[in-house]
């Protein structure tokens, strides 16, 4: 049976009326923000930038972690769908 899993998460859309862009911030990483032209494209947009955040992430803190006795490191990968 395939398993499936689920990061809840919510995006935070804000209409710029000047401009027309919608600003989408993902509330739960309130550091990833992005724009787009429709809500769907900020939304994809926050999307890549939190895969940008990850990978900044990942490449900061691998250096730090190193494997031990107690500490098993496993790399996978997660898939997000909106």
């Amino acid at each position: 049976m395939k398993s499936e899993n689920y990061i809840p998460i919510t995006f935070i859309l804000e209409k710029d009326e000047e401009s027309g862009y919608y600003c989408s911030q993902i509330k739960e990483y309130p550091n990833v923000i992005s724009q787009g032209k429709t809500q769907k494209e900020a939304i994809k947009n926050a999307i890549d930038a939190f895969m940008e955040f990850v990978e900044m992430y990942k490449e900061k803190s691998i250096t730090k972690l190193k494997p031990s006795k107690n500490r098993i490191i496993k790399e996978t990968n997660l898939f997000i769908s909106a």
